[in-house]
């Protein structure tokens, strides 16, 4: 007699299939916890400080400076990087910041310098915009801003 074998026969049900555990896992060597890695801050050196060895730039963007007349110590320091198209900031080692708007021809008292010995009052120093035409020119607009900010 013929054995009839069905399909049913062949087909064993195997169990069904578990994931591990992850203790399971971590003590067979499979997998191994992941901590979250901290991110860590770059901070960049401040630059724009005022150095007697730090070259100048003559032109800025589309800007020639010298043309324009802007005093020499205004200029952009070579290497640093400038955000804005139209303008630069010049920060001195007092701490003072004076802006550079070129599209605007003015320069803008950002904040003042620390006051050494009695050279300027307190009431003297003031934040604000110092035009070009106003004063005749970037050169004496240049001078005042600096009075104003205790450069």
């Amino acid at each position: 007699m013929d054995q009839v074998f069905h399909d049913e026969d062949l087909v064993t049900p195997t169990p069904a299939c578990k994931k591990p555990r992850l203790a399971d896992q971590i003590q067979a060597g499979l997998n191994t916890p992941t901590r979250p890695v901290p991110k860590q801050s770059v901070k960049k050196p401040k630059q724009g400080r005022l150095d007697a060895d730090a070259k100048r730039l003559p032109t800025f963007g589309v800007y020639d400076l010298q043309a324009l007349g802007v005093p020499q110590e205004a200029w952009p320091i070579e290497g640093k990087e400038y955000k804005g198209q139209k303008g630069y900031t010049v920060v001195s080692d007092s701490g003072a910041a004076i802006e550079v708007l070129l599209s605007q021809s003015a320069f803008v008292v950002k904040r003042f310098g620390t006051i050494g010995k009695k050279e300027a009052r307190l009431d003297t120093l003031k934040t604000g915009q110092v035009s070009w035409s106003k004063f005749g020119g970037p050169g004496p607009a240049w001078e005042q801003a600096k009075a104003k900010a205790n450069f």
